[in-house]
């Protein structure tokens, strides 16, 4: 490889790096947190699924947990607020966030393992098997949003 070829490849390279890692920066002050597990998006993203229920859209992502899955799936409302947050570690549900204006710090935590509630209530925490899967649309996740009441393609 002749010499300017190498100097050309290493500031590509290098300019790849510089991207890769102001595009981080980026992904990192769009999450609503940050933990071991990965980044909560402050918004839905275009690839969320929407469903609909009692006339109001709603929007999950991703779309499926598969059974290794290691992550989270947040549910918002046609406002982009998160609604409710589910953390997975292996494909397992850990636990549960939704957010409760009348509980303390705004939400009820519920938290699971090996299938059954250890932390939560028992009013306020949703059957393990209720949510194992994750979040599914029972209409698809294809449908028409306008756009005013679509988090994902709103800029605010």
């Amino acid at each position: 490889m002749k010499r300017f070829e190498r100097k050309a490849m290493y500031l590509q390279m290098k300019s790849c790096l510089v991207l890769a890692i102001f595009a981080g920066g980026l992904l990192q002050a769009a999450c609503v947190s940050s933990e071991a597990q990965g980044c909560i998006p402050k918004a839905p993203p275009l690839e969320a699924a929407a469903t609909m229920n009692h006339g109001q859209f709603l929007f999950f992502h991703p779309k499926s947990i598969g059974k290794t899955y290691t992550g989270y799936q947040t549910m918002w409302d046609e406002k982009g607020h998160p609604l409710f947050v589910l953390s997975f570690e292996s494909g397992k549900l850990v636990k549960y966030e939704a957010t409760n204006r009348e509980a303390i710090n705004g939400k009820d935590v519920c938290k699971y393992q090996g299938e059954r509630l250890i932390s939560g209530t028992a009013e306020a925490c949703p059957d393990y098997q209720d949510l194992q899967a994750g979040f599914r649309s029972v209409k698809g996740d294809d449908l028409p949003v306008p756009v005013e009441r679509d988090p994902r393609r709103r800029s605010d």
